[in-house]
């Protein structure tokens, strides 16, 4: 299935880039719109914003690999995370 924002969320998009002095500055919280319209951040959404930043797919899925906090189209309903940092494993997190 091909992502594409409808014409409200690109504008949306135009104002949050016009805040940063790049336009990728702006991954973050478009990735964010992404996932807030479409449910989740999959392949073919992050060709769809890396052409609308004018990165390279690879840098959109980097970044996306390096953030958990992101919804993929394989999560379910439910998504459960346990920390991994020490401070965690010192009180139990196994």
């Amino acid at each position: 299935m091909i992502r594409e924002f409808n014409q409200a969320t690109i504008e949306e998009v135009e104002r949050i880039c016009s805040r940063y002095p790049k336009r990728e500055a702006a991954l973050l919280p478009v990735m964010r719109l992404l996932e807030r319209e479409f449910g989740c951040v999959d392949e073919s959404g992050m060709i769809h914003v890396a052409k609308l930043l004018g990165v390279s797919p690879a840098h959109v899925f980097g970044v996306f690999t390096f953030y958990t906090h992101f919804r993929r189209a394989s999560d379910g309903k439910y998504l459960l995370q346990v920390c991994a940092t020490l401070p965690c494993a010192l009180k139990g997190s196994e």
